[in-house]
């Protein structure tokens, strides 16, 4: 047994930035994943990105329209 948030506020406090985008999402913290992630590596934001529990919380298939 570990504890994210722990972990993750020793990542924060040594600027391991990867290791909190892995942390964020352990923890379904999708968004704040990407978000970092974006920082450091797009293939890794895509990762996350591409989750499709981010999209259901987002509304983002919701809100898609067909290109004609």
């Amino acid at each position: 047994f570990y504890d994210l948030k722990y972990a993750l506020r020793l990542c924060v406090e040594r600027d391991k930035k990867k290791a909190c985008v892995l942390i964020y999402g352990k923890m379904a913290l999708y968004e704040q994943a990407v978000e970092l992630a974006l920082k450091l590596d797009v293939d890794l934001a895509t990762q996350y990105a591409d989750n499709p529990e981010v999209e259901a919380r987002s509304g983002i298939t919701n809100n898609l329209q067909p290109i004609s």
